[in-house]
């Protein structure tokens, strides 16, 4: 692999793979196989090469190499959170409920109808396993309730991990950030 310092480039020749075909100065050669050959792929171009004796020994991220990497890991947590969310949760009463944008206007609508009609005294519900089921009034309530804790557990979960990620250093660390 040749590497060009100024500007940061690198490229490679498939037949000759650690020698200078360019014929050009202000180049180095870094074995393609080498772990550094692996880490200069990997991070370019948001590096700087570290030279010692006329050799490329290292390169030395620079502060923007690591932005691409929160960036995609802060929209992977939010797919998750999303996800965490539409799967639902186990409520108290052992049944399953799933919490599409659908189902929590649903849930809302059903709340506002308990509000506005106190003579309700069941509600019939579907759970995650498609079953019709009957419950309480006041069951239903606490299915809502934990409901909306479920989302807002995931939220704040999500906005824990994003800061987390906003201050990571290195991507070894932003990559070990997990939902």
């Amino acid at each position: 692999m040749i590497v060009r310092k100024n500007p940061i480039s690198f490229i490679t020749m498939n037949g000759k793979p650690n020698e200078n075909w360019t014929n050009e100065t202000d180049v180095f050669i870094v074995d393609d196989n080498s772990e550094l050959a692996q880490k200069i792929k990997r991070n370019y171009p948001f590096f700087e090469l570290v030279v010692e004796n006329g050799e490329v020994i290292d390169v030395e991220l620079t502060e923007k190499s690591i932005e691409p990497a929160k960036e995609e890991k802060i929209k992977e947590l939010s797919s998750q959170c999303q996800q965490t969310i539409i799967n639902g949760f186990i409520a108290s009463n052992g049944n399953g409920y799933r919490l599409t944008t659908e189902d929590q206007l649903n849930m809302q609508g059903q709340k506002d109808e308990l509000k506005d009609d106190e003579t309700i005294t069941e509600v019939d519900w579907m759970t995650i396993n498609d079953e019709n089921v009957t419950h309480s009034r006041e069951e239903w309530l606490t299915v809502y309730k934990e409901a909306f804790r479920h989302k807002k557990e995931c939220i704040f979960k999500n906005k824990q991990l994003r800061d987390q990620v906003k201050a990571a250093t290195t991507k070894e660390e932003v990559e070990a950030i997990t939902w």
